[in-house]
Parts: C-alpha cells; structure tokens; sequence
C-alpha cells in the first residue's frame, strides 16, 4: 500500500503521499500540510500513532537493509 522505504522521507509522509491522506486527516487533523513548519506544532502522540498506523516505526526503516 506504502511507497519504498527510501522514499519515505518526512516530506512524502507529511505532505505528497496521497494514498496517506485520509490517515493524515485521521491522526493529525489535517490531510496535507502546506509546509514542514507544521511538522513541530504538531502533537507528538498523534505523529507516533501516525507513524505507527503508516508502519515507519519498524526495525527494517532502522536497520540499514
């Protein structure tokens, strides 16, 4: 459903993946962002929720593979 992991960059999650708008809009209130400015006023259990249900908190974006 995602797009590559070395293309999961904060930008394409927050703001150009259209397949993850209606998360965005789930967990963070918004299904785009403008700008990453945003990214910091935002609430830090929302990103990890939103992070989690969009799977970029596993081992395999960490380890290098």
């Amino acid at each position: 459903m995602y797009v590559s992991a070395d293309r999961e960059t904060l930008k394409h999650l927050l703001r150009l993946c259209t397949t993850l708008s209606r998360t965005r809009l789930r967990y963070l209130g918004a299904s785009q962002f403008k700008g990453l400015k945003a990214a910091p006023k935002l609430d830090i259990k929302s990103l990890l929720k939103y992070a989690k249900s969009v799977e970029v908190l596993y081992d395999k974006y960490f380890s290098g593979d």
